[in-house]
């Protein structure tokens, strides 16, 4: 699932976070972002995807900041940031009718399928499901941040089934409207 491959970069900067400066870990996860969509573009002759792009601007803006206006930015804060900015080009996509999850979809099926609203409804709704996982641990980072007394499980528990969820939807949803279409009892979509 390639779109998993676009979570990368986050996953460098957690685990790179302990080690180094904020600045720092946020320009490392904005340049394997931009390997990352790069390697995409140059070697499957794919289009940099919105979340990709998304991912590289976040990371620079943070990176910007950590190091110029807030040198003591703590990385709480950066999730909070990575996290609104996830959201951010989540509701973003649905608002302008091309959902970010179109890009992926794309390059599972054929052209004739692209523009079919069925196809459509499905990436609005699995979308709007990424949109939710990114409001989630949102609403997780924050709570961490003001409540000091909240257990590290809740923040681990907030940050990572939520995009479990959001992945295990994006693999089962599209093949249920099929199945469903495929036996004659159609979804709503």
């Amino acid at each position: 699932m390639r779109i998993l491959l676009s979570f990368v970069p986050y996953f460098v900067f957690g685990f790179i976070l302990d080690a180094v400066p904020v600045a720092l870990a946020c320009l490392i996860a904005a340049i394997v972002g931009l390997v990352i969509a790069l390697g995409d573009y140059r070697l499957r002759g794919r289009s940099i995807k919105l979340l990709d792009g998304g991912t590289i601007a976040i990371f620079v803006i943070v990176a910007l900041i950590a190091a110029f206006l807030k040198p003591a930015l703590q990385p709480s804060w950066v999730w909070v940031a990575t996290n609104a900015g996830l959201l951010a080009i989540s509701l973003v996509s649905l608002a302008i009718r091309r959902p970010f999850t179109l890009q992926y979809a794309r390059e599972q099926v054929g052209p004739d399928l692209w523009n079919s609203p069925v196809f459509l409804a499905v990436n609005d709704r699995i979308t709007a499901v990424w949109a939710l996982a990114f409001a989630v641990m949102l609403f997780f980072q924050l709570a961490i941040i003001t409540m000091p007394g909240m257990p590290a499980l809740a923040d681990y528990v907030g940050s990572i089934a939520p995009v479990f969820v959001a992945l295990a939807f994006t693999a089962w949803y599209p093949r249920h409207v099929r199945r469903s279409y495929a036996t004659g009892s159609r979804p709503a979509t």
